[in-house]
């Protein structure tokens, strides 16, 4: 999954400040904070499969040959801007007509029209762009935002560094961070189903 763009700050330095009651250093700036909250904005979407913030994205999938239905490997997504396929020889898009969007939020799958792929084609590689994640404020992901919190602030507290673009290379999570990235993994229940 390739991201077209920024990837949006689910968690501000103004409300971790407050939400955390920090008592942060004097000199420490909010550009460290920021790659703090980055850093551990990563490891929860990475871990639970779930993108916090709106954001375009492209996916690229291998598929055994035609098929009826196609399961995101992320939850939430909020609208699929185009669809195309690939066989070998060029690339073909779908139109609007050919698919449609299902479950969006809790199993978000594509079901595809019957004949839209090419009857005896082998493998087929499929490229959707979409939009993926919750958007800011979505009740659903409190609780994550509250481990992305819970992560920044352990990471501060024990000086474990992360870089500037928000990696981090010694990834240690609390027994507290850990039950509350748990409780919002996104498992996707299949693949794709066959035409």
């Amino acid at each position: 999954m390739r991201v077209i763009g920024a990837v949006p700050a689910i968690v501000g330095v103004d409300d971790f400040k407050q939400a955390t009651h920090a008592q942060l250093d004097e000199a420490e700036d909010d550009t460290t904070l920021m790659a703090y909250l980055a850093a551990a904005q990563a490891v929860v979407e990475r871990a639970t499969n779930r993108p916090l913030g709106a954001r375009e994205v492209e996916i690229s999938a291998q598929l055994p040959g035609p098929v009826s239905r196609w399961w995101f490997p992320c939850a939430p997504v909020g609208a699929i801007s185009k669809i195309s396929y690939d066989v070998g020889d060029g690339a073909v898009d779908l139109g609007a007509e050919s698919f449609r969007l299902r479950f969006a939020h809790d199993e978000p799958q594509i079901d595809f029209e019957l004949g839209v792929f090419p009857y005896l084609a082998g493998q087929i590689e499929i490229t959707v762009t979409a939009t993926v994640g919750a958007a800011d404020g979505d009740p659903s992901i409190l609780t994550l935002t509250q481990a992305i919190k819970l992560v920044a602030r352990e990471w501060y507290d024990a000086g474990i560094s992360v870089g500037s673009e928000g990696s981090s290379g010694d990834l240690r999570l609390s027994f507290g961070a850990r039950a509350l990235i748990r409780s919002g993994i996104y498992k996707r229940p299949r693949v794709f189903a066959r035409a």
